[in-house]
């Protein structure tokens, strides 16, 4: 989860820089750096939804995650052009403001979320027990 914060956190200032730099070779900088967290995102992704979701889980999760993917490569070029057409002189800022806003709101989730929140399995007297502090009778 830390890493995904780090890439998602980083990326936000890295779009606020980005909307407004002018300098051709700062902003290929920055957008090599995004391109990286990139695939860091993707290269961590199977190992985090191991740990979280579990190894029964992982095809379901992980193709889920792999549509959503595709989908926003899909839809998020087209939403640029519509911006584009509709805004040509603000497009640019709108375009990377809606990246920082969806980074955001991926950064605040990861903090709403935490592995004991999200991690599937059924549930057992003995561990809802030990979650609240209460203690558990022995059976023997």
């Amino acid at each position: 989860m830390r890493v995904f914060r780090i890439l998602l956190a980083s990326q936000m200032v890295v779009f606020g820089i980005l909307m407004t730099e002018r300098d051709p070779w700062i902003f290929s900088a920055l957008v090599c750096y995004v391109l990286l967290c990139f695939g860091g995102g993707f290269a961590t992704m199977p190992s985090f939804v191991l740990d979280v979701f579990g190894a029964k889980r992982m095809s379901v999760i992980y193709g889920a995650i792999l549509t959503a993917w595709a989908a926003a490569g899909i839809f998020g070029p087209l939403y640029v052009g519509y911006l584009k057409d509709g805004y040509p002189d603000r497009a640019i800022i709108y375009c990377f403001l809606i990246g920082v806003l969806i980074l955001g709101a991926g950064y605040a989730v990861s903090y709403l979320l935490s592995d004991e929140r999200i991690r599937l399995g059924r549930p057992t007297v003995e561990g809802t027990l030990r979650r609240y502090g209460i203690p558990v009778p022995d059976r023997g």
